[in-house]
């Protein structure tokens, strides 16, 4: 556990590499969830679809679906989302959001189904 007192912000910015290293190291113990022994966190999907994962991530991740008239392309994929994850259900009326997971996922299915 860190102890938040002596928690602070670097006067300087640190070089990528030794930050990625530092990062790599805090990984060693996880757990190999591509190896098929974890279940519900993370779900190992293929190379190939990670691959296509990681590159969207890299073209959108600047983004925010809070601005849909700052970016309405992020918006316009939410809403394909929702519509098929609607028309897997074989509901004709679309509504939800895409979510981040966890709680926010539940807050928002109420506040869906409220509105």
């Amino acid at each position: 556990m860190i102890d938040p007192t002596e928690a602070r912000l670097p006067r300087t910015g640190r070089d990528p590499d030794e930050l990625f290293a530092e990062m790599e190291a805090a990984r060693a113990d996880d757990v190999d969830w591509r190896a098929g022994k974890l279940q519900g966190y993370v779900y190992a999907v293929g190379d190939d679809v990670s691959d296509v994962a990681e590159r969207a991530y890299h073209a959108f991740f600047a983004t925010n679906a809070l601005s849909p008239r700052v970016f309405p392309s992020v918006k316009r994929f939410e809403d394909e989302l929702v519509a098929m994850a609607s028309a897997l259900l074989h509901n004709d009326v679309a509504a939800g959001v895409v979510t981040t997971g966890g709680t926010e996922s539940n807050l928002l299915a109420e506040l869906t189904a409220r509105e």
